[in-house]
């Protein structure tokens, strides 16, 4: 499987720790798709609750509201599929 990462344009770059953590969480939901959030420099893994994980993502939005309570959230990040044998991560984040 090839892990290619793709960032947003206006996002920062993640650390060497959020990009391992991530690449975990890619790996370990393959080939579902992946979803976390950046919470207060952490990257907080959430269930990707669509009733189509092999081709979308949903996250319940009182899941965000937890998680506001445990700091600041600076970026969501998802696992798109673009081929069978390719996975593509994007970066969605924001201050």
């Amino acid at each position: 499987m090839n892990l290619d990462i793709e960032k947003n344009t206006t996002a920062r770059p993640l650390t060497e720790e959020q990009m391992s953590a991530w690449r975990q969480i890619v790996l370990s939901e393959y080939p579902k798709e992946a979803c976390a959030y950046i919470v207060g420099g952490k990257v907080i893994q959430v269930t990707n609750v669509s009733p189509e994980p092999l081709e979308r993502f949903a996250v319940d939005p009182y899941v965000r509201f937890e998680l506001e309570s445990q700091g600041h959230i600076s970026g969501f990040l998802h696992s798109p599929l673009s081929s069978r044998d390719r996975l593509g991560c994007v970066l969605a984040q924001w201050c």
